[in-house]
């Protein structure tokens, strides 16, 4: 039977048994026979006939955490597999139905501004962003005209970070004066928050799903506190006090804990409701220097709150609250958004129970960190390679990758599960200040003091287009929720908007 060919004209003395498997280790039928010219194209349409999907769906594949290219024989030979093992455990990662066009041009610049900005943020729906400079105001930029909207003045110093609530309707600056601002869309001042002594590093809202709405916030400070505010009534509900150094980093999770890390090297845990301390990440210090930076593995589902990722929001309170917890359930899962599914009719697969938030940290001792909030001790990985401080680090919106900025001017991309190095992207010339996802995670932005941004492909990890136009150092990106516009922002005091 040596001379007879398999469904792909490949003899059978060239085949090699595999399973497909999903991210959580369950078996997706049973395994089977492969010709080893099978290429990743093939793989798609086999995994999609034995899913018995009525569409077909992207997916990516993943064997001992390298991603398999080109056909699979050389690529179990690149990785040390011999293809006469009994069978080879194959993981799927279903893709977003949607695709992200990569920006390329500019598409406005947009002075204003008398100071470097030092911070910018789209709102949830994509329509406006929010940026802080060092000339002590905010301002909202309209993104469907890409003009301004309104200059928040108000603070006495530097601003240095903004934020949106989910719900799309406020957002918060935090300036080097210690005070913690709430706006309108149209900018108008909603609270003044005044309570630490020192700037305002961080802030992070309640996610919408909790409540149903966006009242409470938390913000971290150089005084080496964090503070948790219910922002209707301008009141300090709780003051978290037990890092010895200033509070770089806060994120508040899905699953009632907020997470805050310090220049102290530690990462500790606090329950939302109550501000009880729930104990550090590690069995001592998280990491050896300065944390800078904390993401999470559901940050994308948390910022849109009610919003899908084309900036819509169904009409009842209850059905917008059903929504953004559906969304973040199935972002924690590792599923990507399912719009295509959902206009096919098609039901979306089953959510994973046994996936957890996970919490992700950057440091000036050159390393990330991974952790499960449900076992603190230990570290799911400690990510080392790079050569310089971990200054942004950012999940992909599925929540299976993950994005490292160093001032080592390289970009790394990891596992988002298990913390393994992908690759390593170089081509900024200074040090890189800050990565983001595009929605359908296939694509990377980020900024440099070189003057510039670029546009990363997930598929080849290499650079797709180059963002010049600054003529300073770029200290702030963002991609829009929706993936149609990507801001940048400096030391030059102007906003670039980029598009397709």
């Amino acid at each position: 039977m040596s001379g007879e060919g398999n469904d792909f004209g490949a003899p059978y003395d060239e085949q090699t048994t595999i399973e497909f498997r999903s991210v959580d280790g369950e078996p997706a039928g049973d395994p089977i026979m492969i010709s080893q010219s099978t290429t990743t194209e093939q793989l798609e349409q086999v995994l999609n006939t034995v899913l018995q999907n009525d569409d077909e769906q992207p997916y990516t594949f993943w064997v001992k955490g390298k991603e398999i290219s080109g056909d699979i024989g050389s690529f179990l030979t690149k990785v040390g597999i011999s293809s006469s093992e009994t069978t080879t455990p194959i993981v799927y990662l279903p893709q977003a139905l949607f695709r992200v066009a990569p920006v390329s041009r500019c598409s406005s610049e947009l002075p204003g501004h008398t100071a470097p900005i030092l911070a910018a943020q789209f709102s949830p729906d994509g329509v406006l962003v929010a940026s802080g400079s060092g000339d002590h105001t905010l301002r909202i930029w309209d993104m469907n005209t890409e003009t301004p909207l309104a200059t928040c003045e108000g603070h006495s110093d530097n601003v240095l970070t903004v934020n949106w609530a989910p719900d799309g309707q406020k957002v918060c600056s935090g300036g080097k004066e210690g005070e913690l601002r709430v706006w309108d869309r149209d900018g108008q001042q909603r609270s003044r928050l005044r309570g630490h002594t020192k700037w305002i590093n961080s802030v992070s809202w309640e996610p919408y799903h909790v409540h149903g709405r966006s009242d409470h916030l938390v913000s971290a400070s150089k005084d080496s506190t964090a503070k948790i505010w219910h922002a209707p009534s301008s009141r300090c509900v709780q003051t978290l006090s037990a890092h010895k150094l200033s509070v770089t980093s806060v994120a508040w999770g899905g699953e009632g804990k907020i997470y805050t890390a310090s220049e102290d090297g530690s990462v500790m845990m606090w329950d939302a409701e109550t501000g009880q301390n729930r104990g550090i990440l590690g069995r001592s210090r998280t990491h050896s220097h300065w944390v800078n930076t904390i993401a999470l593995s559901t940050d994308y589902a948390l910022r849109l709150g009610p919003f899908d990722e084309h900036g819509l929001q169904k009409g009842t309170d209850s059905e917008r609250k059903a929504d953004a917890q559906l969304r973040y359930l199935r972002v924690k899962s590792g599923h990507p958004f399912e719009t295509g599914r959902k206009k096919a009719g098609v039901p979306p697969p089953p959510i994973a129970s046994n996936m957890s938030e996970r919490v992700l940290t950057g440091s000036d001792d050159f390393t990330l960190s991974l952790w499960d909030p449900r076992a603190p001790l230990d570290p799911i990985k400690k990510m080392t390679g790079h050569q310089g401080v971990v200054n942004s680090v950012a999940f992909s919106p599925c929540g299976r990758f993950i994005a490292s900025a160093s001032f080592d001017k390289s970009i790394r991309i990891w596992d988002g599960v298990g913390g393994g190095l992908i690759a390593t992207m170089r081509g900024h010339v200074g040090r890189v200040y800050q990565v983001r996802w595009s929605a359908d995670s296939r694509l990377v932005v980020s900024c440099s003091e070189d003057s510039t941004a670029k546009v990363w492909d997930m598929k080849t990890k290499k650079l797709k287009n180059d963002l010049p136009g600054h003529s300073d150092e770029v200290y702030s990106v963002d991609w829009s929720p929706d993936g149609e516009r990507v801001v940048s922002v400096g030391k030059d005091k102007n906003l670039r908007i980029w598009r397709q």
